[in-house]
């Protein structure tokens, strides 16, 4: 019974190893915003660490490849803050890779493009 138990446990550490080199991909993927105001400010999380900053001048925010959600907030002087959440796969162009224990994994991109419209303090929404 002691060399099935050892067995046992080194077919078990092995797994275990084999699981800590798993590494997700999370080299960066852009997304182009259209923003209005143009002067908003914009920054990307994902859960909750600030990974990424809208560029005005690119028109774009640069995030890395995840399979969880990211949340876009934008800010801007007179208007009402605006989170967007964006999941992988709301997109239907291209794929990520990613190496398992199981061979590679593939989870669909953010979306390439969002458009963005912060309302201005003040201005009632429309009902529903």
């Amino acid at each position: 019974m002691k060399a099935t138990q050892q067995i046992v446990f080194a077919a078990f550490g092995l797994a275990l190893s084999g699981c800590a080199a798993t590494k997700l991909d999370n080299s960066p993927q852009e997304i182009a915003l259209s923003v209005m105001p143009a002067m908003a400010n914009c920054e990307a999380y994902q859960t909750g660490i600030a990974v990424g900053r809208y560029d005005a001048t690119r028109g774009a925010i640069t995030v890395p490849k995840s399979p969880g959600r990211t949340d876009i907030v934008c800010t801007a002087p007179g208007y009402k803050d605006k989170r967007v959440s964006i999941a992988p796969g709301e997109s239907a162009t291209g794929y990520h890779r990613y190496l398992t224990d199981f061979g590679f994994v593939e989870l669909l991109p953010y979306p390439a493009t969002l458009d963005i419209a912060l309302e201005p303090v003040g201005q009632q929404g429309k009902p529903s």
